[in-house]
């Protein structure tokens, strides 16, 4: 990819060809091209580098500020968003729990010690919830759980939480693939369906994620 840059074609053209995030794929060619960790996360900022950047670092800086966008995966704004969703999530699953009774610590409540694994929401003892017996712990993913994104939160997060305190729940709030279900390494999920006619639903599953989109429609006409 940094040789077809190289050689004139733009970022945004490779991301097409590639079907990639275009930030993503900048972010490896300023890596081979030599563009340090800390100029490239400013040219994604839009921050001023401090120096004056070789000709083909100022190539990419311009190409960055245009890709940023309508990168609706990997920019600044998009991921704001995406964390939006999830605090949205998280709300809809505590005042769901606080209505059924149940006392539980947040992500918040326990960040403090390093190396200890910090699940959404942990019970101070086991729990019968949602026909799930001895659940000790649930985590909140803004996502759809198909088998890649189950496999992947199990491996870095969810065998942590295991390990640490047992059975737990997972929650996907844009539901699980039968793939996922069948193959992946969790068993025990809360099905959405459940909070469909929820204060907050809609925001959470329609108007914020139309606001990514709207921004992204935004910012390809901005580039044009």
């Amino acid at each position: 990819m940094a040789g077809h840059w190289r050689r004139g074609e733009p970022v945004d053209h490779i991301a097409r060809r590639k079907n990639f995030s275009p930030i993503a794929i900048a972010r490896l060619i300023s890596a081979e091209i030599g563009v340090p960790k800390n100029d490239f996360r400013k040219m994604v900022m839009g921050s001023e580098l401090k120096r004056e950047p070789p000709r083909d670092q100022r190539r990419m800086a311009s190409e960055v500020s245009k890709v940023v966008l309508f990168d609706y995966m990997d920019s600044p704004w998009s991921l704001e968003i995406y964390r939006e969703i999830g605090r949205e999530g998280e709300r809809l699953l505590a005042d769901w729990l606080q209505e059924k009774g149940l006392d539980f610590k947040t992500e918040k409540d326990l960040k403090g010690g390093q190396g200890v694994p910090t699940p959404d929401f942990l019970f101070e003892k086991p729990q019968k919830i949602n026909g799930v017996e001895n659940v000790i712990w649930i985590e909140s993913k803004a996502f759809f759980g198909d088998f890649q994104h189950i496999r992947r939160h199990h491996r870095h997060q969810v065998s942590r939480y295991e390990k640490a305190y047992g059975e737990g729940l997972m929650m996907y709030w844009y539901g699980v693939s039968r793939e996922g279900k069948r193959k992946g390494p969790m068993n025990n999920f809360i099905d959405p369906d459940i909070f469909r006619n929820r204060e907050g639903w809609d925001n959470l599953l329609e108007k914020v994620p139309s606001r990514l989109v709207d921004k992204a429609i935004k910012g390809l006409k901005e580039r044009r």
